[in-house]
Order: C-alpha cells, then structure tokens, then sequence
C-alpha cells in the first residue's frame, strides 16, 4: 500500500509540472539581456525591440520587430518595462511563487526590474525625460482676417469678411520642447513655438467708389504648450518594419505681434499710408493632434503629425479706426482655426 501511495504522488507531482502549474525552465535569450525563470506562454519585448515568444513546449524565439519601444508585452497584456529609472537584468513577476506555477501558463502579466522597475539600452539607463522638436507648415482653414461685415453703418463705404487663408498663404512652425514618460504608453508634454505666414494684396473695402487696396503685416506668432499625449501599441509596417499611432491634446498662449494695414494705393484719400490694425498680445491656443512615430535608433524615433489647431483673437487697434470712421470694424477678426503638418523627431535620455 505504501509503494502504491508513493507512485501515485510522484505521477501527480509530474502532472503538476506538465500542465505548467509548477516547476520552472531557464530562459535562454540569445541577446546581452538575461530573462531569469520562467514557465508557461508569454510575449515580451527585450530592450534591442525584439519580440521574444516562449511557446508552451519550447524555449525563447526572437523575432525581429522594428528597434527599441517602450513597451513590453504578454499574451496582450502591458508589462511595466521601460520608462522606469534603473536598468534590466532579468524579469521578475510580481508574485514570483505564482508565475512558476499557474499563473505564468495563464499569461499574466509580468515584471521588469532589477531591485525596481527599470529599463535599458546598451547596457546603459533609459531616463523618463525626452527632447522634442518638429518642423512643418501650417494651413489655414477658418477665420476672418477682415471682418467687413462689422463696419460701421456709414453711406458709401462698404467691405466684405476675408477668410485667413485669402490674406495669408502657408505658414511654417517650429517646435521645441519635452517630454515626460508617466507610464509606457502616456506621456506629458511641454513645448516653446515660433510661427509665421506671409500676406497677400487684399482690398479692406470701398469708400465712395474707391478701392482701400493693400496688405496686412505677416502674422507672426510665438509661445508656449502644454499637452498629453496616448500611445498606442506598436504595429507592423511596411519599410520601417513598425510604427507606433499616438493622439495628443494641447493647450497654450501665444504671443501676437501688432499688425498694420498698409494701403498701396498713393492716391488713396482714405486710410492712406500706415493703418494699425490689430494689438500685439497674448491669446489662448488649444490644439488636437495625431500622429505616428518610428524607431530610428535605440534612443532616437522619427515621426509625422497632424491635426487642428485654433488661435483666439487678438484685440482690435481702434487708434485710427475708431467709430464714425470709414471702414471701422474691419479689424474685428483675428481668430483662426489651421492644420499643422509637422516632421518631428524624439531623443531619449
């Protein structure tokens, strides 16, 4: 009876190991990063941002999948990998006893860290902190730059509204900024700005049979933002191997310089010469974007961005055109609405 006992325990025992509910293998990854113990089928991302796949019934396969993400994966479910202070050298799931046995058969989701979380590159410590910079033109798409229809109901002058996109043409911007990694997948956003569009001849309005003809100054802007950026998961593209989609909020201010009408006109008797049209200041901006980014090198991604921005308006200069004088209230305008197209680049500490 006792042999009979102590054959049936040692076959369940065996069972247990077979079904992965106990017992571990050593991993061996064919990278500079070591993945300690492990039992059961999962997926990771190792830190030279290759998919690491343990099947039920073999060892660890590397696939390559673009370069360095900061993101790692299981069976689907984010484990806590990169963006974290200290540098890997094994993973570790957070509840070692249950990740041997059950647990790690069921894939859950596991840990990367070395006393703490952590991640590296290298050999070498990836920061939380990242530098930002971006490059593109702006198109406007709405807003009046002349508000003819506020103009001061006086016989003979009359003025029509001029969209932003009829006085100015395509912009440029620059960005410069940072950013910080709250988790593998959001991240806080900061950037300074400069942006400027050229104008174009326009006619403000008629006075007594008269074309007002000329241009307003550039609109030139600079100023700060705010945002939060979502990451999504990395997919599979062709030529760069994987690219990572993102959206963004954004607010901020921005500084407008003044703007003056020039009348080309010499023989113009109304508004000749020099006309202030709208105050330098601050204004509030908010904008939502989209984009993609892309792996380059370990520390460095490359990425594209969209989306729509809104600038409010800036405050009317009534020294000249102040009530009762012709073509009065066209400067009422200001605000505007564009979609920025934008190269921008990613360096991580």
């Amino acid at each position: 009876m006792r042999k009979l006992l102590l054959g049936v325990a040692a076959i369940g025992l065996s069972g247990c190991s077979w079904l992965g509910l106990g017992g571990q293998q050593t991993a061996q990854v064919p990278t500079s990063v070591q993945y300690g113990t492990y039992s059961g089928q999962g997926q990771i991302v190792n830190s030279q941002g290759q998919i690491i796949t343990r099947p039920n019934t073999g060892t660890w396969q590397a696939q390559p999948l673009g370069r360095t993400y900061d993101q790692a994966f299981n069976q689907g479910t984010q484990a806590t990998y990169a963006n974290t202070p200290n540098r890997v050298n094994s993973w570790r799931n957070p509840a070692p006893a249950n990740f041997g046995g059950s647990a790690g058969h069921q894939g859950l989701q596991q840990t990367a860290n070395k006393a703490s979380n952590g991640c590296c590159v290298g050999g070498k410590t990836l920061s939380r902190w990242n530098v930002e910079a971006g490059i593109g033109p702006e198109f406007f798409i709405g807003g009046d730059a002349i508000s003819g229809n506020d103009i001061n109901n006086i016989p003979g002058v009359t003025s029509d509204d001029v969209s932003f996109n009829d006085v100015y043409g395509t912009g440029i911007r620059y960005d410069l900024g940072a950013s910080y990694a709250l988790n593998p997948n959001r991240k806080v956003t900061a950037n300074l700005f400069y942006a400027t569009a050229d104008s174009d001849d326009v006619t403000l309005g008629n006075v007594n049979g008269e074309a007002v003809t000329g241009r307003l100054d550039d609109y030139e802007r600079y100023g700060a933002e705010v945002g939060l950026r979502q990451y999504a998961r990395p997919i599979a593209a062709p030529l760069v191997n994987s690219v990572r989609p993102y959206v963004e909020g954004k607010v901020g201010v921005a500084r407008i310089r003044d703007i003056d009408f020039v009348n080309s006109n010499p023989n113009a008797t109304a508004l000749a010469g020099t006309t202030p049209f709208y105050d330098g200041g601050w204004v509030p901006t908010g904008a939502g974007l989209v984009g993609i980014e892309t792996p380059v090198f370990n520390r460095f991604t490359v990425g594209v961005e969209s989306g729509i921005r809104y600038t409010a308006t800036p405050e009317s200069d009534t020294s000249v055109l102040g009530a009762g004088v012709p073509l009065a209230g066209t400067n009422n305008g200001g605000a505007n609405w564009s979609i920025p197209l934008q190269i921008r680049g990613r360096y991580r500490f």
